[in-house]
C-alpha cells in the first residue's frame, strides 16, 4: 500500500495524497505498507482498538485492503485468521497441493496448536455472552441487533438459543446491556476465540459503538456432563452385587414356600 492514495477534502475540491503520508498518525507501530493501511482505516473512522486487534492477529495488508474498500468485514477477516490458526495454512490461498503433502505441512507448523488440549469450549457447550454499546439514534435498538445476530451468527456454525435485554437508558439513549445464551456448534479452543466472533458481529452492528463484553461457559455437552457417561451394563453388574443376598433370599422363598403351603 506504500503507492496507494485516499481521497482528501479542502472545500469543494477534492485532491490526492499518499497512504504513506498517514503512517504514525494513531499509534499503530507495526511498520510498512500494512501499517500504512491500518492507519488510513483509523482515519476513516474505524476504531483503532478493533485495527489494532486485526494487526495483532496476523492481519495482511492484502486483508486490511479488502476492508478498506468495502469488500470484506473485520468478521470475516478473524474468521479467516481463525482457521488460519487452526490449520496452520492460509485460508484464503486455494489448496494446490496433494492432501498428503497439506498433512505434511500441518504436522510441521512449529505453532500449530496440539491437539490433545482440551477445548475450553467443546462442541455442543452452551456459553453466556453480555455485550454493552453506545446507543444513540444512529445505533440499531436492542431488539434490533439481537435479530441481525440471531440471522447471521450461524454462518459461523453458532447459534442464539436465547436473549434478553439487560438494561437500557431512558428512550434508548446512551447506553445497551444484551445478554445472549449462545449454542456452539463448532467448539472452540478457548472462549475468547468465539467471543472474537460476537464482538465483530457487534461492532458491525453498532457501528464500532461497543464498549465492553464478557463471556463464559453456561453449559457442557450432554455427552461430557458428570454422569452422563455411565455404562450400563457396569450399573446393573453393580446393582447385582450389591444386592445379592435379598435375592437368594427372595428365590429361596418362591422355591420352598409352595410346599410348605401345600403341607399345611
Amino acid at each position: 500500500m506504500s503507492y496507494a492514495i485516499a481521497p482528501t477534502f479542502e472545500g469543494t475540491r477534492i485532491g490526492m495524497r499518499r497512504l504513506s503520508a498517514l503512517s504514525g498518525i494513531c499509534g499503530v507501530e507495526t511498520l510498512g505498507a500494512v501499517a500504512d493501511t491500518a492507519n488510513v482505516l483509523i482515519a476513516t473512522g474505524w476504531d483503532a482498538s478493533l485495527i489494532n486487534g486485526l494487526l495483532q492477529a496476523g492481519a495482511t495488508d492484502q486483508q486490511l485492503t479488502d476492508l478498506l474498500n468495502g469488500a470484506t468485514d473485520p468478521t470475516q477477516i478473524l474468521y479467516q485468521l481463525k482457521l488460519a490458526k487452526s490449520a496452520g495454512v492460509d485460508p484464503t490461498v486455494p489448496p494446490t497441493s496433494s492432501p498428503s503433502m497439506v498433512q505434511t505441512a500441518l504436522t510441521t507448523q512449529p505453532n500449530s496448536p496440539n491437539p490433545a488440549s482440551a477445548p475450553q469450549s467443546p462442541v455442543g457447550s452452551t456459553l453466556l455472552y453480555t455485550v454493552t454499546y453506545n446507543a444513540n439514534i444512529s445505533t440499531p435498538s436492542p431488539n434490533d441487533a439481537i435479530s441481525r445476530m440471531v440471522a447471521e451468527l450461524p454462518t459461523y456454525r453458532m447459534s442464539v438459543a436465547g436473549s434478553k435485554l439487560v438494561s437500557n437508558t431512558y428512550l434508548g439513549l446512551g447506553s445497551a446491556t444484551i445478554q445472549f445464551t449462545i449454542s456452539d456448534n463448532v467448539g472452540h479452543a478457548s472462549l475468547t476465540d468465539a467471543q472474537s466472533v460476537m464482538d465483530s458481529l457487534m461492532r458491525k452492528y453498532t457501528y464500532n459503538s461497543v464498549t465492553g463484553s464478557q463471556i463464559s461457559l453456561l453449559a457442557l455437552p450432554f455427552s461430557q456432563q458428570p454422569g452422563s457417561g455411565t455404562n450400563t451394563q457396569s450399573s446393573v453388574t453393580g446393582w447385582l452385587q450389591a444386592n445379592w443376598g435379598y435375592l437368594a433370599l427372595a428365590l429361596g422363598v418362591m422355591v420352598i414356600g409352595p410346599p410348605l403351603i401345600k403341607k399345611l
